[in-house]
């Protein structure tokens, strides 16, 4: 036992001098300058790309590590917005991932560390490791270029659990990827829904997640290999299955348009008031902002917040969250999130039709909205 305390003594020691060192280097080391050649497939020197400055740390090295599309993207770091919005002669999409990503799982392109993170999770030594390479990097954001057109760096998993109530909808994807925020957020709100629904016959509700991103982000296929999502490219966005909330029922695992307001108000304000992460956008069918209209049009927080939501088509069976990168009120605004959204292909045919529940029988079985 000591000598395993010592050894332990020693590692931890070691991760935080490194750390430590990180932090002095990572403030007053120079980032290295791209060769000429190199310098040229960076985005910002592309006059039709986003902008991505020298001094973000963004190398031709860095993007072509965590970056799944970079040589699919003319070796620039955020694909070109010009090509998302082109059309063919027939009028089609002309969107498309890179054909060697036309998969319908991505768990491959897991790092050895996010492998770790979903079998059992990293030890406090490779999470202090993780950080260290983070800082050496000289890229302090996970979430690279927009919701359409970047990737995701240093990504973590979200692992559903009995504590936080959350089944990922389709773990098998490994879609399930987002920024240290993101996962945090929606472990923090699943925690809120198990203690929102604690008895014994609600044990079975679940909040269950539906894409966040690949384990490096990048274009989602769909059928075809065209893209599944406009989005869901760099960790800020997620797709919520509305919650459903009955005594001794599962929750649906698909997306479906069983959408009490009542209940789906109450999950919404809280996503609302995390600390984590403001909500940038929450893109939501028409008619079902208005049903949280008559519900909650009393309540001061959706007065402040009305203008997150955004009607969206191909949004009427789940919600889509967009976050921004910094914690703050609902509606944070940034060029790089002003992206449109639409879901393309992935979840047309996926919504499910569930039977009414007769308003008196809902207002029984469901515990009451907090205010």
């Amino acid at each position: 036992m000591l000598r395993f305390r010592g050894q332990f003594g020693f590692l931890m020691g070691l991760a935080s001098g490194f750390f430590a060192l990180g932090l002095v280097w990572g403030a007053n080391a120079p980032l290295q300058t791209p060769s000429p050649v190199a310098q040229r497939y960076l985005a910002s020197e592309a006059p039709w790309s986003e902008p991505v400055a020298q001094d973000s740390g963004l190398t031709p090295e860095f993007c072509q590590t965590w970056n799944p599309e970079f040589k699919h993207q003319g070796f620039l770091c955020c694909a070109d917005p010009k090509k998302m919005r082109a059309r063919n002669r027939r009028g089609r999409s002309a969107r498309q991932c890179d054909p060697r990503r036309n998969r319908q799982s991505y768990c491959s392109e897991m790092t050895p560390e996010q492998r770790r993170m979903v079998d059992g999770g990293p030890s406090m030594v490779e999470e202090l490791l993780t950080r260290l390479e983070r800082r050496l990097s000289g890229v302090d954001e996970q979430a690279q270029c927009g919701p359409n057109t970047g990737f995701l760096a240093f990504g973590k998993p979200l692992v559903g659990t009995e504590e936080n109530r959350i089944q990922i909808r389709s773990p098998e994807r490994c879609t399930n990827f987002g920024t240290d925020s993101m996962v945090n957020l929606l472990d923090w709100l699943g925690k809120k829904v198990a203690a929102e629904y604690s008895e014994p016959e609600f044990s079975k509700v679940r909040l269950v997640v539906g894409d966040i991103a690949a384990p490096r982000g990048g274009c989602l296929s769909g059928a075809g290999g065209r893209r599944g999502h406009f989005s869901h490219t760099n960790g800020l966005d997620v797709d919520l299955t509305f919650l459903v909330a009955q005594k001794n029922r599962p929750s649906p695992v698909q997306f479906h348009q069983q959408f009490d307001a009542k209940v789906n108000w109450w999950l919404v304000k809280h996503l609302l008031e995390n600390p984590f992460a403001c909500v940038n956008r929450v893109f939501l069918d028409r008619r079902l902002i208005a049903k949280l209209d008559r519900v909650a049009q009393n309540d001061p927080l959706w007065k402040e917040s009305r203008k997150v939501f955004q009607h969206q088509r191909n949004h009427r069976n789940h919600f889509h969250i967009r976050l921004g990168l910094r914690p703050g009120a609902p509606g944070c605004q940034d060029p790089h999130l002003d992206e449109p959204e639409e879901e393309l292909e992935q979840d047309l045919d996926s919504g499910i039709e569930l039977p009414e529940v007769p308003r008196a029988l809902a207002s029984e079985e469901a515990p009451p909205a907090a205010s």
